[in-house]
């Protein structure tokens, strides 16, 4: 995926955003980015949104250099204190790049969920993984710029019928050689 079109992917998915805040006359309160790559769209949607307040949260898949097989899902970094006030009620938008199984998101949300047990949880990324979950736990409403078929569950004409876009996706910030890796890893 090139620059041009995450940009045009990036702006479908912030319209979304905006339609659904214009039309529930509510407001993203927080913008929590998994990281790393969750940083990239989480930014351009609080820029847009006037949205100060950022919730990172990184999880990562670290895989046993002896045994490929074993895997560990891990927090990489505390979730921090914001020092500024927040509502009492939050609405915080949880923000990826790319989600399948959904594990990464859920971990994250239990962590947003534990530390703001009031919050209302919302989820947007930027290509949601076909055939996986259209629905996340904690989530209220999830949103996503476009479809792709990386799991290769949809066959051609349901790729086409449904504009998924078709293959594994590497990001233009991405190095393609790094990722393959750690997709072939797993």
């Amino acid at each position: 995926m090139d620059w041009a079109e995450f940009g045009k992917i990036l702006n479908t998915l912030i319209q979304k955003l905006d339609d659904y805040q214009k039309k529930n006359n509510m407001k993203f309160d927080i913008v929590a980015p998994i990281l790393r790559s969750g940083g990239i769209p989480a930014t351009a949607i609080a820029n847009r949104f006037k949205i100060m307040l950022f919730l990172p949260i990184q999880m990562k898949y670290i895989y046993d250099e002896n045994d490929p097989t074993k895997v560990e899902h891990k927090q990489m970094i505390s979730l921090p204190e914001l020092l500024q006030k927040t509502p009492n009620n939050p609405n915080i938008l949880v923000c990826e790049t790319n989600t399948g199984s959904g594990e990464s998101a859920n971990k994250s949300i239990a962590l947003i969920k534990e530390k703001y047990p009031t919050s209302t949880i919302y989820y947007a990324t930027i290509a949601k993984v076909y055939g996986d979950p259209d629905t996340l736990e904690h989530v209220k409403d999830y949103f996503w710029g476009v479809q792709i078929n990386e799991s290769f569950k949809a066959n051609k004409e349901e790729e086409k019928r449904l504009s998924l876009r078709p293959k594994i996706t590497i990001f233009p910030w991405e190095t393609a050689e790094f990722e393959l890796s750690d997709i072939n890893s797993g």
